[in-house]
């Protein structure tokens, strides 16, 4: 296997130029539209007077913090709360899942240099919004409860299941079950690798936090000059940020590709005939 350097040259290589323009623009689409979805679920809620858990909870935490008693909702009230957060939730899967189908099969494409289609691929899973949601959920279902036992299993548990979105990706008929368990096939023997690779991007994701914090800090003198270098610092570090992202997900894409060639030739070396 390369070098985890090699594989991120690659990753910058293939996403310089119009290819990083079209990562953002899938990317920037596909919240948008979950966004739009999510604010008018919000409004059919608010105007029919139904308030979601999180808004019980924030009211509740309001009129203890006043000294006030806050009456509490009705049967009925607590039943279409729950009901419409289960929506909201469901709705809320619905659109991640199919951000990161879109996301993960746009920059396959950009790995391989493959341009015919390669906006329909990032709608793709408009085609399969059910196959995307029921994985995106077990998945995390998995993962959390991992978490809940102890951080340390619930990161494995994590990159255990990393490859899932490229293996539906590139097999868009797999079902749940078999995505997550090819998905533990190939990390195995992988998942401290894949954790040391990431370990780049999450440094210079944290340089750009705390670049953007010393921005936040500039700005916070009384002073226009002291406001404008701040609000640069700022805009500088969400350009930075935005462009980090993008190399992320090519290069665990790259390490993608390059774990499944691993792969094939492990698998043809243990053919009988080739001891």
């Amino acid at each position: 296997m390369r070098s985890n350097a090699e594989l991120r040259k690659e990753a910058r290589d293939a996403v310089r130029g119009r290819w990083l323009w079209r990562i953002l623009l899938v990317a920037f689409a596909l919240q948008a539209i979950g966004q739009m979805a999510m604010q008018v679920l919000a409004r059919f809620n608010q105007e029919r007077g139904i308030i979601s858990a999180g808004e019980l909870l924030m009211k509740k935490i309001s009129a203890l913090q006043q000294g006030l008693d806050y009456a509490l909702p009705t049967r009925d009230a607590y039943a279409q709360m729950w009901v419409a957060s289960g929506f909201e939730y469901f709705v809320g899967t619905l659109a991640g899942a199919i951000m990161m189908f879109g996301l993960t099969a746009v920059t396959l494409r950009a790995l391989e240099n493959r341009e015919e289609g390669w906006l329909a691929s990032g709608f793709g899973g408009f085609h399969r919004p059910l196959g995307v949601t029921a994985l995106l959920f077990v998945q995390n279902v998995i993962v959390c409860f991992w978490l809940l036992l102890l951080v340390v299993p619930g990161v494995v548990a994590a990159y255990r299941y990393r490859a899932v979105w490229y293996l539906k990706c590139e097999n868009p008929d797999w079902g749940v079950l078999r995505c997550l368990g090819e998905s533990a096939r190939m990390m195995k023997g992988y998942k401290g690798r894949a954790f040391r690779f990431d370990l780049y991007y999450w440094g210079a994701i944290f340089g750009i936090a705390l670049f953007a914090c010393v921005g936040a800090a500039v700005m916070s003198f009384d002073n226009v000059v002291a406001s404008a270098i701040g609000m640069l610092v700022i805009a500088s570090a969400m350009v930075a940020g935005f462009y980090v992202m993008v190399l992320f997900v090519a290069g665990r894409t790259a390490f993608y590709r390059e774990l499944k060639s691993v792969r094939k030739v492990e698998a043809r070396n243990d053919l009988p005939g080739n001891d």
